[in-house]
């Protein structure tokens, strides 16, 4: 009921209970509906407010957690990305050096530089960009599995030169000595026959190299140690084993500079030149075995520490 002055409201309940009545002047119910209005506004606008920011946490949560993700693959992508950088180093590094015998001798080095770092990581923070993510993922796991294929090639190649490194250091080479050679590989009459009616044709089984006494006997290739000591009509010896079945003897020397067990590198001086054991002078027997059998040493002799 509305008056020219006053507003009249009545509140009905539900159950038999007296009526509420209340009158207003028609300014105080402006003023009221107003302010409940303004109230009505006010809290809806600051529930809106808390749910948008309750909902933009929770993106910036989500947000968090797939950029955890993403750092911890683009380390490990970086990490494979590196291995496969410090391949290419090494084996850019070998083919760089000047010949055969710096490959084989040599050891790579190498890492990522920092434009490479530089690079990744711009291909990286453009990666956000796109409106797929699960293409970025994608792009990582190829860059993966590419350095993968990369370091696996490289290891291979790393491998082969290994394997030439090693047998190049375990083969014989050059002359154990300097000198005269005197008697070589094969048949020959016995320096100790009696003469030309009793010459005695006998195996000698390796490479006689005469010098003074005290000369010194060097170790022709890596290997290590297998004998050391007095050996009937050899005399004094060197046995040495190598890798790739190889196996060298040095015998009457007078004396002996390495023990059992010991690693010798090829140009090491291990004895010195003497005339102990069936000897008739200052020399040393060279032999050589591959595989359990004597190999003449003559073509060994020739070869030498070059290009």
């Amino acid at each position: 009921m509305i008056s020219p002055r006053r507003v009249t409201f009545l509140v009905v309940p539900p159950v038999d209970l007296p009526l509420w009545r209340a009158s207003l002047s028609l300014r105080a119910a402006l003023l009221t509906a107003g302010l409940w209005s303004a109230l009505t506004i006010g809290a809806g606008f600051i529930l809106g407010s808390g749910a948008d920011y309750a909902m933009t946490r929770a993106d910036n949560q989500v947000m968090r957690a797939r950029m955890a993700l993403m750092a911890g693959e683009i380390a490990r992508s970086r990490t494979e990305m590196d291995k496969a950088r410090q391949a290419d180093d090494q084996l850019r590094a070998l083919l760089g050096m000047p010949g055969r015998k710096a490959i084989i001798e040599g050891s790579g080095v190498g890492g990522p530089s920092s434009s490479d770092e530089g690079a990744l990581m711009s291909a990286f923070l453009k990666a956000p960009a796109r409106a797929n993510p699960s293409a970025v993922h994608q792009d990582i796991a190829a860059m993966i599995r590419e350095s993968r294929e990369r370091v696996a090639s490289f290891s291979e190649i790393s491998h082969h030169i290994a394997g030439k490194r090693s047998l190049y250091r375990a083969t014989p080479m050059g002359w154990p000595a300097s000198g005269r050679r005197t008697s070589g590989f094969g048949y020959r009459f016995s320096p100790f026959s009696g003469g030309d009616d009793t010459d005695v044709r006998e195996f000698h089984p390796g490479q006689d190299i005469a010098s003074d006494a005290g000369s010194a006997i060097r170790a022709t290739a890596d290997g290590v140690v297998a004998r050391a000591g007095y050996a009937g009509g050899y005399g004094l010896v060197v046995m040495i084993k190598h890798e790739w079945g190889y196996t060298t003897l040095f015998g009457h020397c007078s004396r002996l500079l390495v023990k059992e067990g010991r690693k010798v590198s090829r140009g090491d001086i291990i004895a010195l030149m003497g005339s102990t054991g069936r000897s008739t002078g200052p020399h040393v027997h060279y032999e050589i075995w591959r595989n359990g059998k004597r190999v003449d040493p003559k073509p060994f002799l020739a070869v030498r520490d070059a290009d």
